[in-house]
């Protein structure tokens, strides 16, 4: 029999021989390398369980309960109030009342709260929406004459040339040519390897704190809001596309111009996971908790591995949230599990490293020398070869335990775990996306919304937590979860009366 890592490991080859084949640029090893991985990626899903449909007759755990309750209550929004591509026109409404309550295993209070939380989020979109609108009616009209809203939101920029606006949801577009424009990946993974070389970041190119304080302050009376909160709401509105590709952007994005990032927190565009892969600041780490002075003048350290730990987690952290959230837009664009798209999803080896690589130039950076000696109480020479000796340890912790594809003599690593969970999900999403819906409801957009609001308050050190002293097979939290507590949802809450003259099938 197979042992548990090799799929893993052939995956983690296959991408490898992919990488070098896109670096010298080989269209035939590059599209025989696409096929390859799509095809490790499904045998690595392939070796665990299809997803769990029998009804649920407990309660589930807390955190899938509360996930479960917000996609209630973000679903009729999702729907209605803030869809842009939706043909349909009725919605399933659960109430908070003692049935949903006691089958989620939650109380009316804690329900009630987090159905006002979803609309206090939905409420912030729509006044985004309104300040979008503001905009785009001080500028004439932008889809065919870009230039003055181009003047007003870049003022001073020549570097990219408009084509014209549009506006989606709660977000305006500017088309604008690009010589190097960036793959459409771009949008939730910001921090792609080569990203200095894009002609423009889709949600990084556009910054308010550009625009005129007299133009921020008349926004913000419009839309009832201060001049820190208008800059806000503007940075999350204001995002560049490449004329070539705008369509493929625009489908893309309707998980942000929709409202869907807003209303779950996960793949919201400021301020993003951009600063995963830049320069660590100067005082990124407590060092006082782990470094302190010798009386000789030395320097003494504990708990230097945890401390890069905590901090190796959050870039890692942002990393697999920008990875779901470019699951779930590709799902709600209708653009799921294509050949095409596995090796930018599934490449962690190349992301890792790239977010982890600015902790260890940390170590070396006069800055942060000078922190550590000011914050320690040293002279910077002192600092400098306590540093020098801390990045011999930390780029062994990040080989040690960060990095690497699983073997025999490793047959557990980080990067194993996170493909072999990515892997698993995209499969079980795909698969209950073909479940025929119940009469009762649609399952389609309360699927994405359920596994959103799940992952986005989910920390990523759940994926290696023991249990009773065993690593669990990698996470499947819709697979094993949403299809169960989905129908006990409908057999607790909603009766034959409560069926919809006509259902949607479409997201």
């Amino acid at each position: 029999m197979e042992p548990a890592w090799k799929p893993i490991a052939d995956l983690a080859d296959a991408l490898d021989r992919f990488g070098r084949a896109s670096t010298v640029d080989h269209a035939d090893d590059q599209r025989t390398g696409v096929a390859e991985v799509a095809g490790h990626v499904a045998h690595v899903a392939g070796q665990y369980d299809e997803p769990v449909t029998q009804v649920s007759v407990r309660p589930p755990p807390p955190a899938v309960a509360r996930a479960m309750a917000l996609a209630l209550f973000s679903e009729p929004h999702s729907r209605r109030t803030l869809a842009i591509a939706s043909t349909a026109s009725e919605s399933l409404v659960v109430r908070a009342d003692g049935r949903l309550a006691e089958v989620l295993g939650m109380d009316i209070a804690q329900l009630e709260t987090l159905r006002n939380e979803v609309d206090r989020h939905v409420a912030d979109v729509l006044t985004r929406i309104r300040a979008m609108h503001w905009l785009w009616g001080r500028a004439g009209n932008p889809r065919t004459d870009p230039s003055v809203l181009h003047r007003l939101l870049f003022p001073g920029d020549t570097t990219l040339t408009p084509t014209r606006y549009l506006r989606h949801g709660c977000r305006l577009y500017a088309v604008v040519r690009m010589k190097r424009p960036p793959p459409v990946e771009a949008l939730y993974m910001p921090w792609l390897p080569r990203n200095d070389t894009w002609s423009a970041a889709p949600d990084g190119h556009f910054s308010s704190r550009h625009l005129d304080d007299g133009l921020l302050r008349q926004c913000g009376r419009a839309i009832g809001r201060n001049l820190d909160e208008t800059r806000e709401i503007l940075d999350q509105v204001v995002v560049v596309v490449p004329e070539e590709e705008a369509k493929r952007f625009l489908a893309r994005d309707r998980w942000r111009a929709e409202g869907w990032a807003d209303v779950t927190g996960l793949g919201g565009s400021a301020p993003g996971t951009r600063w995963c892969a830049e320069p660590a600041p100067a005082n990124s780490f407590a060092v006082d908790t782990w470094m302190e002075r010798t009386p000789e003048g030395g320097v003494a350290v504990k708990g230097a591995r945890r401390a890069f730990d905590r901090e190796a987690r959050r870039r890692v952290d942002a990393v697999m949230r920008s990875l779901y959230a470019e699951l779930c837009a590709r799902q709600l664009a209708a653009h799921g599990v294509v050949p095409s798209g596995q090796p930018v999803l599934f490449d962690l080896a190349p992301y890792i490293q790239r977010v982890l690589t600015p902790l260890l130039h940390w170590t070396a950076r006069p800055d942060a020398q000078r922190h550590v000696a000011q914050t320690i109480g040293l002279d910077e020479g002192t600092a400098r070869a306590a540093l020098t000796k801390l990045r011999e340890t930390w780029s062994s912790q990040v080989q040690q335990s960060w990095t690497g594809a699983p073997s025999a003599e490793r047959p557990v690593t980080i990067q194993g775990i996170l493909l072999a969970h990515l892997a698993r999900t995209q499969a079980s999403l795909a698969s209950i996306r073909r479940f025929e819906s119940d009469l009762r409801a649609d399952h389609h957009r309360m699927l994405l919304l359920f596994f959103a609001h799940y992952v986005s308050q989910a920390p990523i050190g759940r994926l290696w937590r023991p249990v009773d002293g065993a690593l669990p097979p990698p996470e499947d939290i819709p697979g094993q979860w949403f299809w169960p507590t989905w129908r006990a949802v409908l057999d607790a809450a909603v009766s034959r009366d409560d069926l919809t003259d006509e259902q949607g099938r479409d997201v």
